[in-house]
């Protein structure tokens, strides 16, 4: 909302914001938290800020660059993380609801066919 003017801050509180939201994306990055479970609950997170900002009437500019960002580490962290763990495609399927992907995937990644975390963890054969 800050990114896109709609709410105003100054110059500190606007760093700690930025500062804030990169350390959450580099802490995921680096320690996602030791379980899969934590793959589905940043991903669906990050789509519930995108559906509440939608809903609200909110601007969702830099709200769907984030979800993007934060499906693509989605998908890269699983891969990196827990692809050869042969339960661990089931556990995010079982904790990450595939509405709220379904939800923002047209906002985000233009469909279906271009949703990484949609084809990773929900598509047929995935």
């Amino acid at each position: 909302m800050h990114q896109d003017g709609e709410i105003e801050l100054d110059e500190e509180e606007s760093t700690r914001l930025e500062t804030t939201v990169e350390s959450c994306f580099s802490i995921f990055e680096n320690n996602h938290g030791g379980h899969e479970d934590f793959i589905a609950a940043w991903y669906q997170q990050a789509c519930t800020a995108l559906l509440c900002a939608m809903l609200s009437g909110s601007s969702t500019t830099t709200l769907t660059n984030l979800v993007q960002r934060a499906g693509r580490l989605t998908v890269s962290v699983f891969d990196a993380h827990y692809s050869n763990k042969s339960s661990a495609l089931g556990e995010v399927r079982s904790k990450l609801n595939p509405e709220y992907v379904q939800a923002v995937e047209e906002m985000v990644w233009g469909g279906a066919d271009d949703d990484p975390v949609w084809s990773k963890f929900f598509a047929t054969g995935s």
